[in-house]
Order: structure tokens, then sequence, then C-alpha cells
């Protein structure tokens, strides 16, 4: 049995599927490469497959992680190759490294994601460069979180590790965010445009791209 972490990306064109369907999309391109990837014992066996963070519907990536058991070895540049082969549209991989068996689940790995959003449509008139620096400087941010057990209001001061204002083009601006992400903390970047918005009246009722850039893992990329 071999195990393997693999680096992928998430297109535009394949943002709005939903974690489940990104799982099933990668065990039928495992099924159509020939991987043999190794399953659960019992009653009701699945693939062992997982990965590290999911991501909320809408938001593309540059670098997300998976990893993998197989029954066999196979060499991690075939993996890659044979994959991107059998993938849709949208979906490409991007890298793959074999580690031990005992290399601590993904989910646990995970520290941080940094992420690049876009607004679009923000009143120019109003806006400043240093308005994330002024926020930050706020004793606290707080926004409102729905769950299925209703609505409560949290302080995301201390999730949101690092933001800072990239460029801005006419009406859009486009920063860069590092939210804490993975099993103690998680900052859904959704949260944090809510929270802007509540703060800085200059976004208003701008429309918001996200994009994924990097999953921070503990101890280093693969």
């Amino acid at each position: 049995m071999a195990r393997y972490i693999i680096k992928f990306c998430k297109g535009e064109e394949v943002k709005f599927i939903s974690h489940l369907d990104l799982m099933r999309c990668m065990q039928r391109a495992l099924r159509r490469a020939k991987v043999d990837v190794s399953y659960t014992k019992g009653f009701n066996p699945h693939a062992q497959l997982s990965f590290a963070t999911p991501l909320p519907v809408g938001i593309s990536s540059r670098c997300e992680y998976m990893s993998i058991k197989t029954d066999g070895e196979i060499d991690a540049e075939k993996l890659v190759s044979r994959l991107n082969r059998a993938l849709p549209q949208g979906l490409e991989i991007i890298s793959a490294a074999e580690v031990d068996d005992n290399y601590p689940s993904l989910m646990s790995k995970v520290r941080a994601a940094l992420y690049e959003i876009a607004l679009t449509g923000v009143d120019r008139e109003k806006f400043t460069d240093d308005i994330f620096d002024l926020l930050m400087k706020e004793p606290s941010v707080e926004v409102t979180k729905k769950s299925k057990n209703g609505e409560k209001l949290i302080d995301i001061k201390g999730m949101i590790l690092n933001i800072k204002l990239e460029r801005v083009d006419n009406d859009e601006i486009i920063f860069e965010a590092l939210l804490s992400s993975g099993i103690n903390n998680n900052l859904n970047p959704i949260l944090l445009t809510d929270a802007l918005r509540s703060h800085i009246e200059s976004l208003g009722d701008s429309k918001i791209k996200y994009i994924l850039k990097l999953e921070t893992l503990m101890g280093g990329d693969h």
C-alpha cells in the first residue's frame, strides 16, 4: 500500500460544484486512470480519498490538496498525467508526492489559506488605500454567522492573519487575505467580505470574486 499527497486546482468552470460532487469527480477520474485506490474494509467500503479542507461553493482555487491510498506504488509523474487525462475541464492536477503511511491527515496539517478577493462596483470616491489597516485597528470585527442551529454574532478578527490591498483598477479593488483554516479555526472568506461590507461604506453592493491561492500546510508544502 502507498499514500500520495496530490496538489490540484479548480477553475472557474467548476467552482460551483459542491464538495461532495468534487469527491465523486475525483473518484471517477481515479477509476478512469486505472489507479488502484485502496478501499476501507467492512460492509460499506469506500475509497481512501480525503481532502485538506472543503472550499465553499463558488470559490475557484490555484492550490488545494487531497490524499489517496493505493494498493500498489505508482510513479508520481505518471499519476499526475493519467489523472489529468481523466479529469474534466476546470480540474487539473499540479503535482503528486508519495509520503509515509503515518503522515498526518491533511486536515490536521492545514493552518491557513491565502485568498485573492476582487470586489467590483466599489465607490472610489469613498474608498481609501488604508481602509484595511483601519479595519484591523478596530477592537473587534463582528459578523453574523448562519448555521443549521440559527444565527449568531461572532468576532472574526483573530482569524484574519493578514489582509492587504494588491491593486485598484477603476471600480475594482483586489486584495489578499490570509485566513485561519483547518480543524481548530476555519474562517470562510465569505464571512470576511460580509464583515467588510458592514464596516466599509464604500464597498456597498459590489460584486465579489474569490480565488484560493494557497493552502498552507504545517511543516511545508508537497
